[in-house]
């Protein structure tokens, strides 16, 4: 699909939602354009979760972003929102009574980022990673996928070369 018609299908998509339409915020950081040269991770998770608090108080579940403030965010901006956006939602969609921590880390060129869903039940978090999740990410270089599984804890990474997209 060509990259300025797949940008209008998301940006309809993500409009289609009544949660997204309340966050300028968040529609602000979702697109490239928005000013300025580049925002931080911490920001566009803050926005994400602001879309996402009518649901996380139905699941009597909450979010904390541990994102320090200092973390650009130079890699294709709609990529990693449409990315973080489904795995929040999906996480929030298979658990309840849950503390959903987001954290992040930089290595040279590579963006790390964590999703601990700490639950109370013993299944949690099973079905968070679609196949379309994936191949999402690989349209930066990234990587999706649960890497630790245990009773009351799963952590998500999903990691991508924090570089700007080539013209």
């Amino acid at each position: 699909m060509n990259p300025i018609h797949e940008n209008q299908l998301i940006r309809t998509q993500m409009e289609s939602n009544p949660h997204f339409k309340k966050n300028s915020m968040a529609t602000a950081l979702m697109s490239n354009n928005s000013p300025g040269p580049t925002i931080t991770l911490e920001r566009l998770v803050h926005a994400l979760i602001n879309v996402k608090l009518e649901s996380v108080v139905r699941k009597k579940s909450f979010f904390i972003n541990e994102i320090q403030r200092n973390v650009p965010l130079m890699a294709d901006r709609s990529v990693v929102t449409n990315v973080l956006d489904s795995l929040l939602q999906n996480v929030l969609n298979e658990t309840n009574s849950s503390c959903i921590r987001i954290s992040a880390k930089a290595y040279s060129q590579v963006l790390l980022i964590h999703i601990y869903d700490n639950h109370e039940a013993d299944n949690g978090v099973k079905n968070v990673i679609s196949e379309l999740v994936r191949v999402e990410a690989k349209k930066i270089g990234g990587y999706v996928g649960i890497t630790r599984h245990q009773k009351n804890q799963t952590v998500i990474a999903f990691s991508f070369p924090n570089v700007p997209m080539a013209a």
